[in-house]
């Protein structure tokens, strides 16, 4: 479980190749409704790995590691998931948060939770995510966008 995890933090870190290792032909992403993709854009590791891409052009030298896990755990519907806490350090090179006041070249840091469900072929079909990017808005000084 822990090198799933470690390939998992090694598609965030641009090894966008994995994405077609980790992930089954369809994942159901579960993300924040404040500065994330629309639900429902995320059904497969191809769109993902172009999320990461696009998230990515905007943080220079983005650098995920692991702060605590993962932690194999067997859900209620007799499903395994791994679970970890992880943080993103990098800096902003513009982009992405609308409105934003800070100026490109400020130093961005943030946490979060992934949790993610193993399909019956060993691959992630299931993204659930947690993370911190209202702190990300306020330290890019930008407006929050609004809750629908």
């Amino acid at each position: 479980m822990e090198r799933l995890w470690e390939r998992w933090v090694d598609l965030w870190n641009g090894d966008f190749a994995a994405a077609a290792d980790l992930v089954g032909e369809r994942l159901e992403a579960r993300l924040p409704r404040v500065g994330m993709p629309e639900e429902g854009t995320l059904t497969d590791g191809a769109a993902l790995a172009a999320w990461i891409v696009d998230f990515r052009s905007a943080f220079r030298d983005a650098r995920f590691s692991t702060e605590l896990g993962p932690f194999a755990v067997s859900g209620p519907d007799g499903r395994r998931y791994l679970v970890a806490r992880w943080r993103c350090e990098g800096v902003w090179d513009g982009g992405t948060a609308q409105g934003a006041r800070a100026a490109p070249g400020t130093r961005v840091a943030y946490s979060g939770t992934d949790v993610l469900r193993i399909g019956p072929d060993g691959r992630f079909d299931g993204y659930w995510l947690s993370d911190d990017q209202l702190g990300v808005f306020s330290r890019l000084e930008a407006p929050v966008p609004a809750w629908t």
